[in-house]
């Protein structure tokens, strides 16, 4: 009976030991001993898994390795950290902080939702760095923990971070992972509410090719009312090639007059007639396509768009004679020929407009140089080895 009491003693001295050892570690963060404070929470943390106090104490510490790490290679490019994933370590300990008491404040250090907005940054960084190395594995582990940080906040510019976030998880997904793990990363930044207007045109963008409209729908509706009105324009375009895919007339005009309402953004109005061309909706693409031209008479895009437009045109009469021969309706088929080559001579004029005011864009150059070889007109030297070049390096 005696040896069990003092078996129990002893383990009431350790608990309090290892208790008092957890505690000094918040002394030597208030005193600003950051080797000390590592030093002393890693010997604690084995028998504190449980203790939301150490790990908030540990996310401090390791903060603070983080950017004393990072003010020390300010003054040394050469530096080089024994510490090089403190962030993300930070990071990890606030989070399990968090989730073990969301309640938690201590005099004198970060809480745990402090702590991890101060990751934010630095992780999203680390992420950013990855992706273009197209390190699919530290891209994914760096830039998810900065989206749950960034999501804390509540702040509209990071918000946005969150969103751009997303968008860098999702390529570099598509790329290495797939389509249908590219789809998942597009429904979580739908989900997120960023108003990052890309997120929306990806996700719509996959679903409108599988013809899932009832998510298209959604995604359309997700971002009208998270994507902030000045900037709405992109989802707008979306709207057409909804309506029009859908046969929604009522929505498609509703669509319609908000593009024509800032006729003058001369993305957005590319965009919208892409897909009224895809639509067969030449006509109104003209319409709208030389309204924006009339508000910026000088841009080489808005000039080479209405070439576009007349190019697509034209080819929509290709089918019209074939079928008319195949018929032995050889008139009306020379009728839609003459259609065809009046619809290139207008492509012809607005594509050298463009030219002229830049010459090296080369989209439009070898829209140019084909509609010049078929209307049989003589091609610059100057357009050939544009074109040329352009040829020889895809």
């Amino acid at each position: 009976m005696k040896k069990l009491i003092v078996f129990s003693l002893l383990c009431l001295f350790a608990a309090a030991s290892y208790s008092q050892n957890v505690e000094d570690v918040w002394m030597l963060l208030k005193n600003g001993n950051i080797p000390g404070a590592k030093k002393k929470i890693d010997e604690c943390m084995p028998s504190n898994q449980d203790n939301p106090r150490a790990w908030l104490y540990r996310g401090n510490a390791y903060l603070m390795v983080y950017n004393r790490d990072q003010e020390r290679k300010a003054k040394d490019p050469e530096y080089v950290s024994k510490n090089p994933d403190a962030i993300f370590i930070a990071y990890e300990s606030f989070y399990r902080s968090l989730e073990l008491n969301s309640e938690l404040i201590i005099e004198g250090i970060l809480t745990s939702k402090d702590g991890q907005i101060a990751c934010a940054g630095p992780l999203y960084n680390m992420g950013y760095e990855a992706y273009t190395k197209n390190d699919y594995d530290n891209t994914v582990k760096y830039l998810s923990a900065a989206i749950k940080c960034f999501k804390l906040s509540g702040r509209r510019d990071d918000k946005e971070f969150v969103g751009i976030g997303y968008y860098y998880l999702a390529d570099i997904t598509q790329r290495l992972k797939g389509e249908e793990a590219y789809l998942t990363v597009l429904d979580d930044a739908v989900k997120a509410k960023t108003g990052v207007v890309v997120v929306y045109q990806m996700a719509y963008d996959v679903y409108s090719k599988r013809n899932d409209w009832d998510k298209c729908k959604e995604i359309l509706a997700a971002a009208k009312k998270d994507v902030p009105a000045k900037e709405q324009g992109p989802i707008f375009a979306l709207d057409l090639n909804y309506s029009s895919s859908t046969g929604d007339t009522v929505r498609f005009e509703k669509a319609m007059k908000k593009v024509k309402e800032n006729v003058k953004d001369i993305e957005l109005v590319s965009e919208a007639s892409n897909y009224l061309v895809d639509g067969g909706k030449y006509e109104e693409a003209i319409e709208l396509v030389k309204q924006c031209v009339d508000s910026n008479p000088e841009s080489a895009l808005a000039n080479f768009q209405v070439a576009y437009v007349y190019y697509n045109y034209s080819n929509s009469f290709v089918a019209l004679a074939n079928n008319a021969v195949m018929n032995g309706e050889y008139e009306k088929s020379n009728e839609f020929k003459a259609k065809q080559t009046e619809m290139l001579t207008i492509a012809h004029d607005w594509s050298e407009r463009s030219f002229n005011l830049k010459k090296d864009d080369v989209q439009n150059a070898l829209l140019l140089k084909q509609v010049k070889l078929f209307l049989g007109k003589e091609v610059s030297e100057e357009l050939n080895a544009i074109c040329n070049k352009a040829n020889s390096s895809n």
